[in-house]
């Protein structure tokens, strides 16, 4: 499913690949001329060929400029005084229309929506209960915490920024959601394409600034007070209640540019690049953190997150040397993502130790009780855990699933990843307990 897909259908427009270009499917005819007013208003660069069909001549659409179409369009009514049939797209609330349309094409009748607007639970009411209960059934399938009441399935408020993400899912496994199965949850469907595109930035060293600026905009989303030091890192705070203070860290930079056009090979779990570095390292650990940030509420975790994305970190920790201690006060732990490899938990190299015995035999324990026995501590190299180390907090490293990096054998196992960002947020939600443990840390 490429990003023109998801795109198109995350805001109610479900189009598939034909020869030459694209098709509208499914829409009812005045929804078909409103797709294409959304394409004029976006200044999309495509040539009409048919009532349905068009061909784009660029790769890629600005999405801000595309959901700025759909909300000069939209008017909100909502669609409860329409018939499924006529129900016009610019009646529903901009971030659930595309999932009321996949709904309706499974053939599960909606009468009204609200997307909640970003501060109420988003709810979506059906015609008839079995298609309440049908609905419920399905997200619930792909992880998505949801209720019924009465013929309205209500969905917690945190789905708001994923739901066009939703949408283009459900829409890629449509023939597999009339079976009521899904091969993959929708936590691990939106990993992968956060990981996409995070792994399509250039960011070689003293060059961050594309990859900056994206997560600039993703922790703006996500409510978390951010800045940027002389040196160039992205410092960003958060508090979710009171209780303890955890560093999230990952390295912006790449050792090389990303080669522009390369495509990533997907065989399987391996991702690779077509040409040159895949990026994996540092991009997989910047995506495990920037998704965990995104599950995170009240219920998950008491405390303060901190994140730190630094800047050259490929040549000499540069970024992580330059922060201000400042920032680091009152932290506890520090979790690192930047490891080659699966399983490892690297406590410690041949210069320092990373944190306390006693927290490192705490985080082997806690993996080992949550599933996650693959992991275990080693000694491993050079990264930005030593620096924080050296401020004394407790820090770790931890295995974000690449090999070869530096390289243009650079490969990234997608469930390695995956795994790891798992216990990551095992981790943040039991960090209460790594409390006793101080800051002390053991120096060589």
């Amino acid at each position: 499913m490429n990003q023109i897909n998801k795109l198109f259908a995350g805001y109610g427009i479900p189009v598939k690949q034909v020869e030459g270009g694209y098709e509208i499917e499914y829409l009812n005819e005045m929804n078909v001329t409103y797709a294409f007013d959304v394409m004029d208003r976006a200044q999309v660069d495509y040539q009409r060929t048919g009532e349905r069909s068009f061909i784009l001549y660029s790769s890629s659409i600005d999405k801000g400029n595309w959901v700025r179409a759909v909300q000069s369009l939209n008017d909100y009514r909502t669609e409860m005084l329409f018939r499924t049939e006529d129900l016009p797209l610019w009646k529903l609330d901009v971030n659930i229309a595309g999932l009321v349309i996949q709904f309706n094409r499974l053939g599960l009748l909606t009468m009204f929506s609200c997307d909640g607007h970003g501060s109420n639970h988003v709810r979506i009411q059906f015609g008839a209960v079995s298609d309440a209960e049908l609905a419920l059934l399905l997200v619930t399938r792909i992880g998505i915490q949801a209720e019924l009441r009465g013929r309205m399935l209500v969905m917690r408020r945190e789905m708001f920024v994923n739901l066009p993400m939703l949408a283009a899912y459900m829409d890629h496994h449509v023939e597999v959601a009339e079976q009521e199965l899904f091969d993959k949850s929708f936590e691990r469907f939106l990993f992968e394409q956060l990981l996409e595109e995070l792994l399509q930035i250039p960011g070689e060293s003293g060059r961050e600034g594309k990859v900056r600026a994206y997560l600039t905009e993703e922790l703006k989303s996500l409510g978390f007070n951010y800045t940027v030091d002389a040196a160039g890192n992205l410092l960003a705070e958060k508090k979710f209640g009171n209780g303890p203070v955890v560093l999230l860290n990952a390295h912006m930079d790449t050792v090389d540019r990303i080669a522009e056009g390369r495509e990533i090979i997907k065989n399987g779990s391996d991702w690779s690049s077509s040409e040159g570095i895949l990026g994996a390292d540092d991009r997989a650990g910047i995506a495990a953190i920037l998704m965990a940030l995104k599950t995170f509420g009240r219920r998950d975790f008491m405390g303060t997150l901190k994140v730190i994305f630094t800047v050259e970190e490929e040549t000499g920790l540069n970024g992580a040397r330059a922060v201000n201690e400042s920032f680091l006060w009152n932290t506890e732990a520090a979790f690192v993502l930047d490891r080659r490899g699966s399983g490892d938990l690297v406590t410690h190299n041949a210069f320092r130790h990373f944190c306390t015995a006693e927290f490192g035999e705490w985080l082997e324990t806690i993996a080992a009780e949550e599933g996650f026995s693959e992991f275990r501590t080693v000694q491993g190299g050079s990264s930005d855990t030593a620096i924080w180390a050296a401020h004394g907090l407790q820090a770790v490293n931890m295995s974000i699933g690449y090999m070869n990096e530096h390289t243009e054998d650079e490969v990234l196992n997608v469930d390695d990843c995956f795994r790891s960002y798992q216990l990551l947020k095992v981790y943040v939600k039991r960090a209460r307990e790594a409390r006793r443990f101080g800051r002390r840390v053991v120096g060589r």
